[in-house]
């Protein structure tokens, strides 16, 4: 193992942030296929998928913070659409690092990356595994 993160986000409050597709964080912080699964899908509920896959992102970043040891400098700003959580054919999530964080994910070694996604009324909270 080289790095563990966890995050929790409150969906009644990330709500607000994200009541439209087009607004400024949501297009921040979002590919389009998470957009597009989170605004689509059948609960309705938007703020739910879209706040646990931001806590998922938080916790790959304090993952891979963990993971840097003493080694590398902290990472100092994160595109958060370089990090993509995304369904496998059996609708588990598995996550995606892209651009310049693949590249630092792949100088720290890390090969594998594993999260877990929850949601229930207000909370949403992710957790990643790095090896």
């Amino acid at each position: 193992m080289k790095g563990i993160g966890v995050d929790v986000v409150s969906v009644s409050i990330f709500k607000e942030q994200v009541q439209s597709r087009d607004l400024p964080f949501v297009n921040s912080s979002f590919t389009a296929n998470e957009v597009e699964y989170s605004f689509g899908a059948v609960s309705e509920r938007p703020e739910q998928h879209l706040a646990v896959r931001y806590a998922a992102k938080e916790a790959v970043i304090k993952a891979l913070d963990q993971a840097r040891g003493e080694l590398f400098q902290p990472i100092a700003s994160v595109n958060y659409k370089h990090i993509e959580v995304l369904l496998d054919c059996a609708g588990r999530p598995y996550i995606e690092l892209k651009s310049e964080l693949k590249v630092y994910a792949d100088d720290l070694g890390i090969r594998d990356i594993k999260v877990s996604l929850s949601h229930d009324n207000d909370y949403a909270i992710a957790q990643v595994y790095i090896a």
